[in-house]
């Protein structure tokens, strides 16, 4: 029993540690892309899952654009991410769906070459009740992810929904004062060229 209890201690330090981590690595940067990079790497790198996939909305429409892919190509992350989001009905149904082998599904079995025992979770990016994505993971066979890990990894897609809200607004926020200050040159400009005028 000691063993086992010393074991979740372990466990549940190295998802603080990763909690914490990805804490750090979203609250420096303030650009979307980068962001997304650094989580995926991170992913990748302290879970040793076989892929990530990162998928956002584009504007108002509510199909995902896959904007990382690591460890999969493109097009594994879109079958994958149309599959997990199958298996949403609504907005209020929008939870973790976890398929724990791959070739046991025939929809996915197609997608993921076949590769036996590995595991798929797929986790929407919500934030102020706004869907903006969805985090999908792929966990290799020898360690395939299973329900005791859905928890870490809602967390985690919940600070990665938390930095992508705030990139997007500071996108936005930039992007109205480049706007402000090419209107406020045009008319300052425009002041100008009428004093000159005027002199003449």
């Amino acid at each position: 029993q000691l063993r086992n209890a010393s074991g979740e201690m372990q466990r549940a330090n190295r998802e603080l540690e990763l909690l914490n981590a990805i804490g750090r690595d979203t609250s420096q940067v303030m650009e979307l892309q980068p962001i997304l990079d650094l989580v995926a790497a991170r992913l990748t790198g302290e879970l040793g899952l076989e892929a990530v996939c990162l998928s956002l909305r584009e504007g108002d429409h509510d199909e995902l654009s896959v904007r990382v892919c690591r460890g999969a190509s493109k097009e594994a992350c879109r079958a994958l991410e149309r599959l997990g989001q199958a298996q949403w009905v609504g907005d209020s149904a929008r939870e973790a769906v976890l398929l724990p082998d791959l070739t046991k599904d025939a929809r996915a079995a197609a997608v993921w070459d076949g590769r036996s025992g590995a595991s798929y979770l797929h986790i929407p990016l919500q934030s102020k009740g706004k869907m903006l994505g969805a985090l999908g993971l792929i966990g290799p066979a020898e360690q395939p992810l299973a329900s005791r890990d859905v928890g870490l990894l809602v967390s985690v897609a919940r600070q990665i929904a938390v930095a992508v809200d705030n990139a997007q607004l500071y996108a936005r926020v930039r992007s109205l004062a480049a706007t402000e200050e090419r209107e406020r040159l045009d008319r300052g400009h425009g002041r100008s060229f009428d004093g000159a005028r005027n002199r003449c």
